[in-house]
């Protein structure tokens, strides 16, 4: 639904099975992001970018302390987290960053979430501010000033993560955002969490006799013995089945 534009069916459905998968909280903030939503996008980012347990992809044991949580390894494979914010070194600053090697992940380039997220801004202001003669140097300022406010100071966990821009460097990648390049990233985005779904939990047609038998499985009660790689398998098909919710 996303990927075909239909934001508001995606974002129902997301937050009807708000509380399985690390993958819901990714796609949780990937629609924030398209739908211009950048504070509680980046919000959902800061999150991700901490040491959160995953579901089934995380950090290897030996990477982190005894008493730390398990990060979710994957947010990690595709984009730069900062060491402040629990990753590893500092981002690239906005005037050496790169977005037109296609081959290359946000990780590589040093890219994050927030960043992105900012980018995305910044290719909607230069849209709209090249579609009318009525938007003047001073709009665009203060719509910058305005973004990088409620964005980035507003929140002391996003301001801290050290993730976003900072204004100055808003102002200079404004004049050289590619709304092209920075589309680009979005689509790759859905396209690497999704793969990486598919490797994770695996992906098949699923037959209403299927469904059926993952619903009993499922609701299974605790005190009844039942065959763990099945159950497994059955969790990764529906997240509530009180209430009949898919985990994807």
């Amino acid at each position: 639904m996303a990927c075909e534009g239909d934001l508001y069916s995606a974002h129902f459905l997301v937050r009807k099975a708000q509380g399985g998968s690390r993958y819901l909280d990714w796609l949780h903030a990937i629609l924030h992001k398209l739908e211009g939503d950048f504070r509680n996008a980046k919000m959902w980012y800061t999150d991700l970018g901490n040491s959160n347990v995953g579901n089934s992809h995380e950090a290897p044991r030996g990477e982190r302390q005894p008493d730390e949580a398990p990060i979710f390894g994957r947010f990690r494979e595709f984009w730069f987290v900062p060491a402040a914010n629990g990753g590893a070194g500092e981002r690239s600053p906005g005037t050496d960053l790169d977005l037109h090697n296609s081959d290359r992940l946000p990780k590589d380039v040093k890219l994050t979430a927030h960043g992105h997220t900012d980018l995305i801004f910044l290719s909607t202001l230069s849209n709209r501010a090249s579609s009318t003669k009525t938007v003047s140097g001073e709009f665009v300022a203060r719509e910058m000033e305005k973004h990088h406010s409620t964005t980035t100071l507003a929140e002391d966990k996003i301001r801290d993560s050290q993730s976003a821009f900072s204004l100055d460097e808003l102002e200079v990648l404004y004049e050289s955002v590619s709304p092209e390049a920075v589309g680009n990233v979005t689509q790759l985005e859905l396209a690497w969490m999704l793969e990486a779904m598919v490797n994770d939990f695996g992906w098949r047609q699923y037959g209403m006799a299927d469904a059926v038998q993952a619903l009993k499985l499922e609701s299974t009660p605790a005190h009844q013995k039942v065959d763990d790689d099945r159950k497994e398998k059955a969790s990764n098909m529906v997240f509530n089945p009180g209430q009949g919710q898919r985990k994807f």
